[in-house]
């Protein structure tokens, strides 16, 4: 880390990142009995074995009761450890995949991308054998699963569901209720796809990409938005403008909160303070108007703000940037502020 290093915006690559929610996929409604083939998913072998500090207070068997309460205090790790145990004892495909769901989204959100690839591929070992050809998998854990891979891996994987799907859609009529559906899942990997060429910094493709989306559907308001963010990146206010106020006719003041990014990208560092002051305070309004504030030269300022969103963010991924940040500003702050 060096001293020249100065805030970024927060708000890109953290807002189109694919997200991993947690929770129940619960797409598979019934409590079929797992079959034959997917009984692998529950032997021990297939999970990697986490590391338990010993303040953890872990009783070996949990209930899906302990689980809820992990996951609403956002205890990650030992929602992970406690989904493990509920997923071999499970007795149904729903639950199973309801768990396993749960374990991924829980290590994604640890950090632990070793532990992600290495049991997603045992996963993905187990489901490309079973000749029922992914019945009763969830198209959420699919998704899942596709992002668990390494990143230059991903891509392959959703242009692999890309594929199944339109395989799937071929042999479905027009006015088929599945046809919707295959749609909406189309739009959802796309939307993937995208979040992934940028989390690769591939901006120029990711733009090619969300702008070919966009003329297929020119009633989705988050392409237009994705794209516009893209067009900042890259330092196309205008071009960025013109993306946020299409998505604003689609959906009303979707887009408010990108507006003072124009401001921030032709370094008109006051007039983006005073817009990021008029809107709603959330994480991603403050951490902006903290990195406008610095760069107009009001440094303790954004110090403080950068303090008091801190506590903010429960995601260990954007304290430790956000701990990046302030280790750089209190650097500059015992110097000699940068003329602005």
């Amino acid at each position: 880390m060096t001293i020249a290093q100065t805030p970024q915006p927060l708000g890109l690559e953290d807002s189109l990142a694919p997200r991993l929610s947690i929770g129940s996929s619960n797409e598979y409604a019934g409590s079929q009995p797992i079959p034959e083939i997917y009984q692998r998913l529950k032997n021990p072998e297939i999970f990697v074995r986490l590391h338990i500090p010993p303040s953890l207070k872990y009783k070996g068997d949990s209930s899906p009761e302990d689980l809820e309460q992990s996951l609403h205090a956002k205890d990650h790790l030992s929602a992970a450890i406690q989904s493990q145990s509920l997923i071999i004892s499970t007795s149904t495909v729903k639950e199973l995949f309801d768990y396993w769901q749960i374990r991924l989204s829980c290590l994604h959100i640890l950090q632990q991308s070793e532990i992600v690839h290495t049991e997603s591929r045992r996963i993905n070992e187990v489901l490309s054998q079973s000749p029922l050809q992914g019945l009763g998998v969830p198209w959420n854990f699919q998704i899942l699963l596709a992002l668990s891979y390494p990143n230059h891996h991903i891509l392959n994987e959703l242009y692999r569901l890309v594929e199944i799907l339109r395989e799937e859609g071929s042999h479905i009529s027009e006015d088929d209720t599945e046809r919707a559906v295959i749609k909406h899942q189309l739009k959802e990997v796309s939307l993937y796809v995208g979040a992934t060429l940028i989390s690769l910094k591939d901006y120029h493709t990711a733009i090619k990409h969300f702008s070919s989306c966009s003329r297929i559907s020119q009633d989705d308001f988050r392409t237009q938005l994705l794209t516009g963010l893209l067009y900042l990146q890259i330092g196309d206010s205008l071009r960025a403008e013109e993306r946020f106020r299409n998505a604003n006719d689609v959906k009303e003041n979707c887009a408010i909160e990108c507006m003072p990014l124009l401001s921030m990208v032709d370094s008109e560092w006051e007039q983006a303070v005073e817009s990021w002051k008029k809107l709603a305070s959330n994480n991603f309004v403050k951490g902006n108007c903290a990195v406008s504030l610095f760069f107009a030269g009001r440094l303790s300022e954004s110090i403080s703000l950068f303090q008091s969103t801190l506590s903010d963010f429960s995601d260990p991924y954007t304290q430790s940037l956000i701990h990046e940040q302030l280790v750089n500003l209190y650097e500059l702050h015992n110097r000699k502020p940068p003329v602005v």
